[in-house]
């Protein structure tokens, strides 16, 4: 372009992704308790502990969907069922499986910043010894309790099936949230029962700006 020429438009293409829409169904619990329960109970705050523990089970509920739903019926649809994301194959007892997916993000111009994984996989990778029986990974017994990969920390979960890795540049997965989980004690649904009943909902969504940042590496059968 010629020094002091106008400089022309630029036409830029953009895509849209529709997280969290109307229709997105939330996630809800309906927990009744007698009365009974409550005052005959030798634990001192029992309802302030079932209303802890129902939360809990709800947010393992949605852990469990952010990762494994299939966007059934208006619901989550988990990284894993994710359109366009990088597969490629988990071999626990051969760490140059994750160097290949690490490469695949490297690639697509990502940068990995978490790795997800089952406990027992990670196991599996960190008990693998040289030829002098010496571990591949030598664990610092002086350092704190921080889990990683060639540098990429790890984050260890059981809603992973054992035999899938996930690798991801966390910059390009969303979690949308309409409503955090929160609590209602209902004490007039269930008056004819000398009942209450804990109520709890949250609504959640999760989005993948960019699917080839994440990399689901998966055992082979046999």
């Amino acid at each position: 372009m010629a020094a002091g020429a106008q400089i022309p438009d630029t036409g830029v293409g953009f895509d849209e992704i529709d997280a969290l829409p109307s229709s997105m169904q939330a996630l809800k619990s309906w927990v009744p308790i007698s009365n009974e329960l409550i005052r005959g109970s030798a634990v001192n705050g029992l309802s302030a502990i079932l209303q802890a523990r129902v939360v809990t089970d709800m947010a393992n509920k949605l852990d469990d969907a952010l990762y494994n739903g299939t966007g059934a019926s208006n619901t989550i649809k988990g990284i894993l069922a994710q359109t366009g994301i990088q597969t490629g194959t988990l071999d626990t007892a051969d760490l140059n499986s994750v160097l290949d997916g690490l490469g695949l993000l490297f690639a697509a111009n990502a940068q990995p910043s978490r790795i997800f994984a089952n406990p027992s996989d990670y196991t599996a990778l960190r008990k693998i010894k040289t030829t002098q029986g010496e571990y591949v990974l030598d664990p610092d017994a002086h350092a704190d309790t921080q889990y990683s990969l060639f540098g990429v920390p790890v984050t260890l979960t059981n809603r992973l099936a054992a035999g899938k890795l996930l690798i991801t540049d966390q910059r390009y997965v969303v979690v949308v949230r309409d409503s955090a989980p929160s609590v209602f004690v209902s004490t007039e649904r269930l008056a004819d029962f000398d009942s209450v009943a804990i109520r709890t909902v949250c609504r959640y969504d999760l989005a993948v700006t960019q699917p080839e940042a994440v990399v689901v590496l998966t055992k082979a059968s046999g």
